[in-house]
């Protein structure tokens, strides 16, 4: 997705989280098409997901079958 708008992102999710422009690590703070990175606290990067706008992100984890929209506001979303 990236690159078809001309972005070159590193390849591995802990190399990606330190390329951008760091942002605050509110809900609110972030713009459609951030990447979100999610760790255990003291942990490595477990999972990445686009934010999509409107309380939702687009990811695809093995418990949840394939690429799938998340509402941050359902109990599954308020896990991440």
């Amino acid at each position: 997705v990236y690159e078809r708008e001309g972005v070159r992102l590193p390849r591995t999710s802990r190399q990606q989280a330190v390329a951008g422009a760091r942002r605050p690590t509110r809900w609110d703070a972030a713009a459609p098409g951030d990447l979100v990175m999610f760790a255990e606290p003291g942990r490595a990067i477990s999972h990445v997901a686009f934010y999509a706008g409107n309380g939702r992100i687009l990811h695809s984890s093995a418990s949840g079958g394939g690429v799938r929209f998340d509402d941050l506001s359902t109990s599954r979303g308020r896990w991440y």
